[in-house]
């Protein structure tokens, strides 16, 4: 959010809990925000439960939102919209309905959906105990024609985790990108844990996964 140009109109794939819609309201400058999650069920109880509505802080009920209960790849294969900011928080890829989230065609849609100095992140599993399918996961991405910034951090949920930045190959360059991340400044953003020294902490990798890559 912080690195996209403009934050207008924001698009979730996945996400139906409301967590990541909390944390897009802390930007003034959303104008619209779609979240596309297969599941009613769990759209309804973000919106209705006590428990998670104070989680999600009433995310889910607030005007600038679209909730839209339909599969993912048919919503961007269909969408004629362009989108800000896309955020794919979508289930491991542990089935075949679920890989073709993953795919290189899935990416390209997304890129097609993309303002044209839009930004795209995507969780990408974990670089330590699934390292190839965080690698297939950057190589794919970058097949459909993103610039491609991987990143990393541990979640006490799920240990060392990953995620992928991605934008447009033609608007930027992988220093290009890099360079932006590290200068991210959230002072009027308010946040828990993340300030910019953690996320420069979160673009470094130690020493070995890039030598599996290379291979």
């Amino acid at each position: 959010m912080s690195i996209s140009t403009q934050r207008k109109n924001v698009l979730i794939l996945g996400g139906g809990e409301g967590l990541a819609v909390r944390e897009l309201l802390k930007y003034r400058d959303v104008e619209r925000i779609t979240v596309v999650d297969i599941d009613p069920e769990i759209t309804e109880l973000a919106k209705h439960n006590p428990v998670i509505t104070k989680i999600n802080q009433n995310s889910m009920i607030d005007i600038r939102l679209q909730v839209l209960n339909q599969d993912a790849l048919k919503f961007v294969e269909n969408s004629e919209d362009f989108f800000d900011v896309i955020i794919v928080d979508l289930p491991d890829p542990s089935s075949i309905h679920l890989a073709r989230l993953y795919s290189r065609e899935f990416y390209t849609l997304c890129l097609h959906r993309l303002a044209k100095y839009g930004i795209l992140v995507t969780q990408a599993s974990s670089p330590v105990h699934s390292v190839n399918s965080f690698l297939c996961v950057i190589n794919t991405m970058e097949s459909a024609g993103f610039t491609v910034l991987p990143y990393h951090n541990n979640v006490p949920t799920l240990g060392e985790w990953g995620w992928c930045l991605g934008m447009k190959r033609e608007t930027t360059t992988f220093d290009e990108l890099k360079s932006k991340v590290m200068e991210i400044d959230l002072k009027n953003i308010p946040t828990l844990f993340l300030n910019n020294e953690a996320i420069i902490s979160m673009i470094h990798f130690g020493k070995g996964i890039w030598t599996k890559r290379e291979k």
